[in-house]
């Protein structure tokens, strides 16, 4: 009870906080019976979407447009607004990234396994040199499961792009599932915030992109994948009841616990990245982390997300 208590407190501040960065409109906002959602996906972005973005986000596996982007705590809509439209302006930051102009590319998808779907990734950033990906979140670490392997991962080599990372994939996946799901044809995460596995896809999807070295990965030398998660803000902290404050936090504290076992454990897998002359990262970040390297909208989506 208490944690739909405190997704009812989120989803109302999230809301609140829509509304008073938009210009008063005398048509109405949300729908009658869905009280967190927009009649119009674009009134939850903070600029007008290019065509070409909204082609983008048409073409990700996610169904972003209308249904998704119009509800008021849609990660992919917080991802447009951070990001925007154009190429990325990437200023001093503390995570080693080159600073300079990046080009910009919305659900960005590689292959995983043959005969399968594909990693899709929310953003893309490119210099040239270097590879930025991204991987958004904003309530689902908070209140959802993780996603489930499907069962070839562990069982059907043969499907692997490259059978060194099958050898190297199986001993993380045994690390990560549930050991009761075993014998199951799809296999639960250990963890109850952190969704290992589909960063993991995300991982095996960017290594077939290096092997290949089509497009942007010809060039590159370096590539950070950021996992991004929204925080409640502090200033909504101090307005939570102790029960509601004790939740939240309970969940955050775990997921920093999991992610650093998950990082722990990404070793071998960096080394075969190196092996192809690679450098990678697998970085976690909140999104006034990510925000104090991005020149893009600070203002606009401080007062919306911060």
């Amino acid at each position: 009870m208490s944690k739909k208590k405190l997704r009812e407190f989120i989803n109302d501040v999230i809301k609140q906080r829509a509304e008073m960065v938009l210009e008063k409109r005398e048509r109405p906002l949300f729908v009658d019976e869905q009280p967190y959602y927009f009649v119009d996906f674009q009134d939850n972005l903070l600029n007008k979407m290019s065509l070409e973005v909204c082609d983008a986000f048409a073409r990700g596996s996610g169904n972003e447009l209308q249904r998704k982007m119009a509800a008021v705590y849609s990660s992919s809509a917080m991802t447009f607004n951070i990001f925007g439209n154009s190429p990325v302006q990437v200023g001093e930051n503390t995570c080693g990234w080159p600073v300079g102009k990046y080009t910009l590319q919305y659900e960005r998808q590689l292959p995983v396994l043959k005969r399968g779907g594909k990693a899709n990734l929310d953003v893309q950033l490119t210099n040239g040199k270097e590879i930025i990906f991204f991987e958004m979140k904003m309530l689902e670490w908070l209140f959802y499961k993780p996603s489930g392997l499907a069962r070839a991962y562990l069982h059907d080599e043969a499907r692997y792009y490259n059978r060194e990372m099958f050898f190297v994939a199986e001993i993380l996946i045994k690390w990560l599932m549930n050991k009761d799901a075993l014998n199951r044809s799809v296999y639960s995460c250990k963890y109850s915030q952190f969704d290992a596995f589909q960063i993991l896809k995300h991982i095996i999807g960017i290594y077939n992109g290096v092997v290949e070295q089509k497009e942007e990965f010809s060039e590159v030398k370096k590539i950070t994948l950021v996992v991004g998660y929204w925080t409640v803000p502090t200033s909504v902290m101090n307005n939570m009841s102790a029960n509601l404050q004790d939740e939240y936090k309970k969940a955050e504290d775990k997921m920093k616990e999991e992610i650093a076992d998950f990082q722990k454990c990404l070793g071998d897998i960096r080394a075969m990245f190196e092996i192809k002359g690679v450098e990678l990262s697998v970085k976690v970040m909140t999104v006034k982390e990510i925000l104090s390297c991005v020149k893009k909208n600070k203002d606009k989506v401080r007062k919306r997300y911060l």
